[in-house]
């Protein structure tokens, strides 16, 4: 795909894929929808669906007969999500619905008072005033709906640095995580999101009552042999991106929050070319069966009641 093209494609088509499905312990999600309440609901929105990955896990966590609607801002995925929901029903046997609409976070189209709990997946991070979304929560809730909020913390992703590549020095380490860190300030200061805002839970979350957080129990594993699904289908991606020359930002958005976070104008190309060899020599590692880790996901639940 070439740059203009990725400049047309919304973020979520870069991350959009099954992955998803590796991001969650099912008998965790089932251990905190009880500890929640979220399993006595049956009247559930899930809110930024996309393809419908945290939606169908919503599904099997709820109270039976439910009816569960995913809303997505982008109308491909709303149509993606509705294909696979009949047959992921019948595979799963649940008792229950799945429907998908067009809609947005700051404004659901929905009366006031219809649903039993409103969920999100790595949604609120990307909007401008997330507090608005949350309103929005509780308008179309019940009395004391609940709100099940999963956001990352992405700067835990520089844990990665303990893995970095032999013979790559603690100055090139550096380079790389002043890259990273000035992608996450900058799209902070356009205003079109915040990757750390999981972080920021409990501050968002002071406007609910009977408030809980948790931390997913999910771990990032990458060893040899690389057999097991969710590495083999971080390795697909992986070298889908190398064979485009992306990393998982675009180019263009890379050097707009490059500059907004403060890096210098001049050295944006340099700023990309470190998150590229960083992809490039993981998976030449990969290839030759050289690359081990172990990271922590770092992805926090919050649950509110109106």
């Amino acid at each position: 795909m070439s740059d203009d093209r990725a400049a047309e494609e919304p973020h979520s088509a870069r991350v959009l894929d099954d992955t998803r499905n590796t991001w969650w312990n099912d008998d965790f999600l089932t251990l905190v929808a009880a500890r929640t309440g979220l399993d006595q609901c049956s009247r559930v929105l899930d809110v930024g669906c996309g393809q419908g990955h945290f939606t169908r896990k919503i599904a099997a966590l709820v109270r039976r007969p439910f009816e569960i609607v995913g809303v997505d801002r982008e109308p491909r995925w709303v149509s993606i999500a509705t294909q696979r929901a009949g047959s992921f029903l019948a595979r799963a046997g649940l008792d229950g619905t799945l429907r998908f609409i067009e809609g947005t976070a700051e404004a659901l189209p929905f009366e006031s008072g219809t649903f039993d709990a409103v969920t999100c997946q790595t949604v609120l991070m990307h909007l401008r005033d997330p507090a608005k979304a949350l309103d929005e929560f509780a308008r179309v809730l019940r009395p004391g709906g609940l709100v099940f909020a999963a956001e990352p913390n992405n700067y835990g992703a520089l844990q990665r640095m303990a893995h970095r590549s032999p013979g790559k020095s603690l100055a090139d380490a550096l380079a790389y995580i002043e890259v990273f860190a000035r992608v996450i300030e900058g799209k902070r200061a356009l205003g079109e999101g915040d990757n750390a805002l999981g972080a920021k839970l409990p501050a968002l979350f002071a406007r609910f009552r009977d408030t809980k957080f948790f931390t997913t129990d999910r771990t990032f594993l990458m060893a040899p042999p690389y057999e097991t699904d969710a590495e083999q289908l971080a390795i697909e991606r992986l070298r889908d991106r190398v064979a485009r020359g992306e990393s998982g930002w675009s180019r263009r958005d890379v050097s707009r929050y490059w500059i907004a976070g403060g890096g210098d104008p001049t050295r944006v190309d340099e700023a990309y070319g470190r998150l590229l060899e960083r992809e490039r020599e993981e998976l030449s590692a990969i290839d030759r069966g050289e690359h081990a880790e172990l990271s922590a996901i770092v992805h926090f639940i919050a649950s509110g009641r109106t």
